[in-house]
């Protein structure tokens, strides 16, 4: 329970400039909220090839664009790094049993 209140008396950081806060900041402002809102597809090849286009061209001259585009290409490779975990066993059985109790 210390190092939870130790963690909650921190100071927050100042993330007024981070493209990923919302208030009047970069990711509400056009045209880096349409691109900030389909980073994520355009890393996952969800895009269409015109959509793929507008989004690099706006990278290409956009460095808070660029850092959104690395953090986000950052997060996705630290999950993947994640370790799988099964079920435990007799868990789906459990829940089978559970669904058709209700």
């Amino acid at each position: 329970m210390a190092k939870y209140e130790e963690h909650r008396a921190a100071p927050m950081a100042d993330v007024s400039s981070s493209p990923w806060v919302d208030g009047p900041t970069l990711a509400t402002e056009l045209p880096h909220r349409g691109i900030i809102d389909r980073l994520s597809d355009f890393l996952d090849g969800e895009l269409s090839e015109s959509e793929c286009r507008e989004v690099e061209r706006h990278l290409g001259k956009c460095p808070e664009c660029q850092e959104a585009l690395a953090s986000l290409k950052q997060t996705v490779e630290l999950v993947r790094s994640l370790p799988l975990f099964g079920a435990p066993p007799g868990a789906t059985q459990r829940i089978i049993q559970k669904v058709r109790q209700t």
